[in-house]
């Protein structure tokens, strides 16, 4: 989501370029709004899946212990010395299934991962073109060019690797989480 920046003195109020500093300006009330609304839709997004996910997690433990519960009852096949069933395999997966997260869940996730990732990416673009008194970030990547050895070539890299790091989250689709 895009929010247009303005300047404002006590006569007039203009919209900021891009590569503005944005410090000190404001936005429109109805930018905000729809930023705070938007958010507020992907925190009811993510508390549903979440919600979803541990009903789901819930209810299969439960099964999982009828399911063990009849599996003794009926199956003689129970190891004496450690109480083990002896063909649990089928009870062992379903455990397994259950300490596992689910693909779409975890691809949910990941990507609200990249969005954290990439909103501490857009916060270090401005400290960093801050810090070294430049009006963008790229002014910062250019001037790493001349001076590869800089504390500012480390924090333009810093930057790029958040990028890729965020790239790499949303191309994932949950299977970082198996």
């Amino acid at each position: 989501m895009n929010v247009q920046t303005y300047a404002v003195n006590t006569n007039d109020a203009w919209p900021m370029c891009s590569d503005d500093e944005k410090a000190g300006t404001y936005v429109r009330w109805e930018d905000y709004a729809a930023l705070a609304d938007h958010v507020r839709q992907l925190t009811e997004q993510r508390d549903a899946v979440v919600a979803e996910s541990v009903e789901l997690k819930s209810k299969g433990r439960e099964l999982l212990n009828e399911a063990c519960k009849v599996y003794e009852a009926f199956n003689a096949s129970v190891d004496p010395e450690s109480g083990d069933f002896i063909d649990g395999q089928t009870l062992h997966e379903f455990q397994f299934v259950l300490d596992t997260g689910s693909v779409n869940t975890s691809a949910n996730l990941d990507s609200l991962r990249a969005e954290g990732v990439e909103m501490a990416m857009e916060g270090a673009k401005l400290e960093i073109a801050s810090e070294f008194q430049r009006q963008t970030f790229e002014q910062c990547v250019n001037a790493t060019m001349k001076y590869p050895q800089s504390d500012m070539a480390g924090k333009v890299e810093m930057v790029a690797w958040l990028e890729l790091f965020a790239r790499q989250l949303r191309e994932s689709k949950g299977a970082n989480h198996e």
